[in-house]
């Protein structure tokens, strides 16, 4: 035992000796060097790091670069409503019996961004450019719903006005129930009322013909300023105003959030299971609360399922909060949402309105086209909605709307918005030919819009940055952590052996 002893007592002399003459063997150094860096990569994460960098929308950066680019095209498909018992039905003989008809598809291209100090400003410009090989023929007719005579709320004001506005309709012979072509219904189409407002009023009234997408993607004098994310990371490519407002103006709060909101193209960064995120777009006239439902995988990307909030078109009947949503303390039923001001322009309806207000005696009341937005088909909507027409089938799976959002970026890697638009009808009674349309919530079209899947130059640099890279920093620390072991052990090994020779 003490021969053992003392024999490794001298073997450790030997070393130290040897270790005075000569130094550390280098491969000392670099074994300890590596196990530095392994610790190193380990303990602070450099991925993270350099990961939280590329997401800051600063020019340059590869996040901004992405986001800020062309390259996201939606796919619009647009439904229509053809009226299959018009003479029927303007007899009051029978409900209104409509039969879905499209779609009719549409690129939606995005637009272009400007960053400055600081700060990411736009002049939003959507446009839809139509896919000839999956559209119908042009030439198509269909029987549709006169929308500049039946959702004008002028036809609802006073009688003398609505005297003067029947003598107009015998005139002209206008129909509320017309023949169109879907090019037509969706982006406009000639007829008197809008034509003799457009000639009466050009500078006011600036279009001559009305149709339901059109003025929906009108973003004439809109800007918006979006987070960089510099001082919050979680608030990256959201918005900051829109034209110059933090919050909606035509609504009361805390119906008016727009602040912390996303175009749905990306949410903030670091999402968690227990967040809510907010989608707004122009034509849906607030900012929706949507909420994760589940995960899922999109194209080898890792994503947090989102849905529309429970009763997120409630306007006060579920949740007191939205009574603010109401218009002049008249509540539409649950599931269907006013949008009125963000439709044909809330300036051009307050202009009329202060030209007709001053003749007391015709009292206007709310000019401008009432309209709504709903699920498609009423889905989820109360069975009243309903009531009036024959050919409505509500259906979850084509009717819901799902965003797939990757949690750690905010990008959306696919997704589709389901939204119908409708006119809100009233008391037409005093109306030629209008009376049956009376009290209606008239559903007029209905859209969907969706992105398929990423761009697959994003796709494939997502794939490397959340899921290769982790992989590689961590396999690249363990790996020069054991050579870095091997290395010393081997490096200790040899001095000793050698030790034991010279002994």
């Amino acid at each position: 035992m003490e021969l053992s002893s003392t024999r490794s007592q001298k073997i450790i002399r030997s070393v130290i000796e040897k270790i005075k003459d000569k130094g550390i063997p280098k491969l000392i150094y670099v074994g300890l060097i590596m196990i530095f860096i392994s610790a190193s990569v380990l303990m602070f994460q450099p991925y993270e790091k350099i990961f939280e960098k590329t997401m800051i929308f600063s020019k340059g950066g590869i996040s901004y670069m992405y986001w800020q680019s062309s390259k996201v095209h939606l796919e619009l498909k647009a439904f229509l409503f053809n009226i299959t018992n018009k003479e029927a039905f303007l007899k009051g003989e029978e409900k209104l019996k409509l039969n879905e008809v499209g779609p009719e598809v549409a690129i939606h291209q995005n637009t272009t961004f400007h960053h400055e100090n600081g700060i990411i400003s736009s002049n939003p410009r959507y446009s839809l450019q139509w896919i000839p090989e999956q559209i119908r023929n042009e030439d198509d007719i269909f029987t549709l719903p006169h929308v500049a005579m039946l959702v004008n709320k002028v036809v609802e004001t006073s009688n003398l006005l609505k005297l003067a506005i029947n003598t107009f309709i015998m005139q002209t012979d206008s129909q509320p129930i017309v023949q169109q072509t879907a090019k037509e219904y969706f982006f406009g189409y000639e007829n008197a009322f809008t034509k003799f407002g457009h000639t009466l009023m050009p500078h006011w009234i600036k279009f001559d013909k009305i149709g339901l997408l059109d003025q929906l993607y009108d973003h004439e004098g809109d800007s918006a300023t979006t987070f960089t994310g510099e001082t919050n990371l979680h608030l990256t490519g959201l918005f900051q105003t829109y034209n110059d407002q933090s919050h909606l103006q035509h609504w009361e709060s805390p119906c008016n959030k727009l602040a912390g909101s996303s175009d749905g193209k990306k949410f903030g960064n670091y999402i968690s299971m227990n967040d809510t995120v907010y989608l707004y777009r122009k034509g849906m006239c607030r900012s929706v609360p949507m909420i994760p439902i589940g995960t899922t995988v999109i194209n080898g990307i890792s994503s947090v399922v989102y849905d529309f909030e429970e009763n997120v078109f409630d306007n006060g009947n579920v949740n007191s909060r939205n009574k603010c949503f109401c218009r002049n303390e008249q509540c539409l039923p649950n599931t269907v949402q006013d949008i009125t001001d963000c439709y044909y322009g809330k300036l051009h309806m307050l202009i009329i309105k202060d030209i007709f207000t001053k003749f007391s005696y015709l009292n206007v009341g709310n000019v401008g086209f009432r309209v709504a937005v709903s699920f498609p088909h009423f889905y989820k909507g109360d069975p009243s909605l309903r009531d009036k027409f024959d050919g409505l089938e509500p259906n979850a799976t084509k009717h819901q709307s799902r965003l797939f959002v990757e949690p750690n970026t905010g990008y959306v890697t696919s997704g589709y918005i389901r939204l119908q638009l409708n006119a809100i009808l009233g008391d037409l009674s005093g109306v030629s030919h209008c009376q049956y349309f009376s009290n209606m919530i008239l559903p007029m079209a209905w859209i969907q819009l969706e992105l398929r899947q990423l761009d697959p130059v994003l796709n494939i640099a997502l794939i490397m940055i959340l899921r290769i890279l982790p992989l590689i920093e961590v396999a690249l620390a363990y790996l020069l952590l054991l050579i870095g072991i091997l290395l010393t052990i081997f490096s200790l090994r040899t001095l000793i052996y050698d030790s034991e020779n010279i002994d």
